[in-house]
C-alpha cells in the first residue's frame, strides 16, 4: 500500500495523442468489462510500439512481459478485471497463476493471494488505459524485462521507460464459467481479513511512532482516527474504502499547509535539535536551536525565526521550501557540494522531493527533482549543500508551529512583526500604526489577528508569555510600519517603546536590527507623537506595477525589477501604497 500517484500519471498521459491503428481491439470503456469475459492485457510504448502481453510464468511470483511467444489462449495471458459487488470495486486476477497481482517493495508486478483493488481508468485522448492496483501505477521498465510498478515519485524517476499505458482485448475463445467466478469472489472475501489485520499493523505501528516521538508537533505522524474508527466498526465498510482511508492517512503524513522548522541529524550522526537558518548573505546553515525572541536580543541571537512552508509543485510529494521569514525560496545546485541559498525567484527555486527515511519515522530527505541521486546534506562546517551519497546527515525533519510564543516587557507592551498569520488570543489588545502624518503616528485597535509581516503591537499582563496562535487565512491592515524577520541593516528610522504610562517612539541611527523588531522609517529626528484612532485622511494609495516609483517592501529593503501585487512602502513618501 503506497500513496496514490494517478493524479500525476494522469496528467502525464491525459496529453499524449498516440496512433490510432494501435487501438483496433482495445475495450474503450469501463462499462465494456464484465466478469465472465477473459482478457488479455498490453503494454503500450509511449512512441506506440506494442512492448508485450502480460503473464504468469510458472515457478514465478514476479509478472512478466513479453512481445512474442505468449499465446491469448493461454491461461497465463488471461487475466479476469473481476467486479465484486460485496466489495464494490475491481480486481486484477491472472487465470494461470490463480492469484491477483499488485506491487512489492522492490517496485515489481507479483503475484499475490490477497486481493488488491484494481481502479482502470481509460484515458479518452489517448485511447489507453491507466491500471492503479492498490495505490501501485502498473508500468515495465523496458521491453522483455519484466514489469515494474511505479509505487512512488522517487520510484518513478529511477526509470527512463516511464510508459505505463495498456490496451485491455477480449479473448474470444475464453469466457469463465460460473464456477471461476465464484471461485474468485470467495478468494476476494478470504482475503478480507488479511487485508483487516494488515491495517490492524499499520496502526499499532503508526500508534508505537508516536508514542516514542511523544510530541504530535511533528511532521511525519499519521493521522489514524478515521481508520480506527473503521477498524472498530469493520463489517460496515468495503475493502475500497478501507484502502481510501488508508492512502488518506499516509497523505495526511506528508507536511502540510502551516509553518515549520527545519532540522536535521547533523554530523558526525548524533541526533540534535539543530535548526535550518538563514545567514544575512542568504545561506542556508544548520545551528544550534534556540528559542526564538522576539526585538531586542542578545548576541549570538539565531539569524532569522526560520519558519518555513512546503508549496507543493506538481503533487503533494514534490515542493519547493519557502523560507517566510524572508519572503524567499530555498535553490541549490546539484552538482556536489553546491551551497544552498535563498532567491527571489519562485521559477529558479530548486524543486524537491519528500523522500520519508522510514515508514515510521518521522524523517525525510530532501531529493532533488532535477537529478537521479541529489539530496541536501549538512557539510562539515554546517552549510546546507547538495551530495550524492545517501548518509545521516540527510535526515531532516519539519517542527509543526500551531503558536508563536512571544512575551511582554515589564510595562506589558510589545511590538513586533513575525513570518506567520495569527490570531489574537482572548485578553490579549493589539493595535498597528495605520498612518503617519504631520508628525503624528495613528494607532488603531485591531481585533480578529495580524497577517504576516504587518508590524503590530500587544499588550497584556508584563513580563508574560503570549501564546499566539497560527492561522492560514491572513488578516491585513493598513500599516505605516515596517518590520525585519531577518537580521538586516536599516536606515535612519523610529521605534517604538513602552513605558509605564504608555508607548512612545524612539529616534535610532542606523544600524544593525534583530528579527521580529518594527519600525518606521523616516528622517526626522523629532520623536513621533502617538495619536490612539484612526487618521480621518488616512487610505492606501492604489498604484501599478509599472509607475516608476523607488519602493520599499514591508521588512525595509529596496525593491528592484518590477514588484509584484501586494502592500509596499513610497520610497518618497514613506506612506503604504498597493500594488493590485
Amino acid at each position: 500500500m503506497k500513496h496514490n500517484i494517478l493524479a500525476a500519471s494522469l496528467l502525464t498521459l491525459g496529453a499524449m495523442v498516440l496512433p490510432a491503428a494501435a487501438n483496433a481491439a482495445n475495450i474503450r470503456n469501463l462499462g465494456a468489462i464484465n466478469n465472465k469475459t477473459a482478457y488479455v492485457i498490453k503494454r503500450q510504448g509511449n512512441s506506440g510500439t506494442i512492448f508485450g502481453s502480460l503473464y504468469y510464468l510458472e515457478g514465478s511470483d514476479i509478472c512478466q512481459a513479453k512481445s512474442s511467444g505468449i499465446s491469448a489462449d493461454s491461461p497465463e495471458a488471461q487475466w479476469s478485471i473481476h467486479y465484486s459487488e460485496s466489495e464494490k470495486g475491481y480486481f486484477l486476477y491472472n487465470m494461470g497463476a490463480g492469484k491477483f497481482l499488485t506491487g512489492n517493495s522492490k517496485s515489481q508486478a507479483v503475484f499475490t493471494d490477497e486481493a488488491i483493488k484494481l481502479t482502470p481508468v481509460f484515458l479518452d485522448n489517448a485511447g489507453y488505459w491507466i491500471l492503479d492496483c492498490g495505490g501501485y501505477v502498473l508500468g515495465l521498465e523496458k521491453a522483455d524485462k519484466g514489469a515494474v510498478i511505479f509505487a512512488d515519485e522517487v520510484t518513478r524517476t529511477n526509470y527512463k521507460d516511464t510508459g505505463f499505458c495498456f490496451t485491455i482485448a477480449d479473448t474470444p475463445n475464453r469466457e469463465l464459467t460460473d464456477e471461476e467466478q465464484n471461485l474468485i469472489e470467495q478468494k476476494i472475501k478470504s482475503g478480507r481479513q488479511a487485508a483487516i489485520d494488515r491495517y490492524k499493523e499499520f496502526v499499532e505501528k503508526a500508534e508505537a511512532m508516536l508514542t516514542k516521538e511523544s510530541d504530535q508537533k511533528y511532521a511525519g505522524a499519521y493521522p489514524l482516527s478515521e481508520i480506527k474508527h473503521m477498524l472498530e466498526n469493520p463489517g460496515k465498510y468495503t475493502l475500497t474504502q478501507f484502502e481510501e482511508a488508508y492512502n488518506r492517512a499516509v497523505a495526511g503524513r506528508l507536511p502540510q499547509y502551516g509553518y515549520y522548522r527545519l532540522h536535521n541529524q547533523n554530523r558526525p550522526g548524533s541526533y540534535t535539535s539543530n535548526g535550518v537558518v538563514v545567514k544575512e548573505d542568504g545561506q542556508l546553515v544548520s545551528i544550534a536551536h534556540k528559542t526564538p525572541t522576539f526585538g531586542i536580543a542578545p548576541a549570538g541571537y539565531q539569524e532569522d525565526l526560520s519558519l518555513f512552508s512546503l508549496i507543493p509543485d506538481g503533487g503533494p510529494w514534490n515542493v519547493r521550501l519557502y523560507d517566510n521569514a524572508s519572503g524567499k525560496f530555498a535553490t541549490c545546485g546539484s552538482s556536489n557540494n553546491s551551497k544552498a541559498w535563498l532567491d527571489n525567484e519562485p521559477s529558479k527555486a530548486t524543486v524537491f522531493i519528500l523522500d520519508p527515511n522510514n515508514d515510521y519515522k518521522r524523517q525525510f530527505r530532501l531529493k532533488f527533482a532535477n537529478a537521479d541521486d541529489a539530496y541536501i546534506t549538512v557539510s562539515g562546517n554546517n552549510e546546507l549543500v547538495a551530495w550524492n551519497k545517501i548518509e545521516t546527515s540527510m535526515q531532516f525533519w519539519f517542527e509543526k508551529v500551531s503558536e508563536i510564543d512571544v512575551t511582554t516587557d515589564a510595562n506589558g507592551y510589545l511590538s513586533l512583526i513575525l513570518p506567520a498569520n495569527v490570531t489574537l488570543p482572548e485578553g490579549v489588545q493589539a493595535w498597528v500604526v495605520s498612518s503617519v502624518r504631520d508628525g503624528k503616528a495613528y494607532v488603531e485597535e485591531i481585533f480578529e489577528g495580524v497577517g504576516a509581516q504587518i508590524p503590530f503591537i500587544i499588550k497584556a499582563a508584563p513580563n508574560t508569555v503570549i501564546s499566539l496562535p497560527t492561522a492560514s487565512d491572513p488578516v491585513w491592515y493598513q500599516t505605516a510600519m515596517v518590520g525585519s524577520n531577518v537580521k538586516a541593516e536599516i536606515g535612519a528610522r523610529q521605534e517604538i517603546v513602552s513605558t509605564p504610562s504608555g508607548l512612545k517612539f524612539e529616534v535610532k541611527e542606523a544600524g544593525t536590527v534583530n528579527p521580529g523588531t518594527a519600525f518606521i522609517l523616516t528622517d526626522e529626528t523629532a520623536p513621533l507623537e502617538i495619536v490612539m484612532g484612526a487618521d480621518p485622511e488616512s487610505s492606501i494609495e492604489e498604484i501599478s506595477a509599472d509607475s516608476g516609483l523607488d519602493l520599499f517592501d514591508l521588512q525595509g529593503r529596496i525593491v528592484s525589477g518590477t514588484p509584484r501585487p501586494g502592500l509596499y512602502i513610497n520610497a518618497a513618501t514613506k506612506k503604504v501604497v498597493r500594488i493590485k
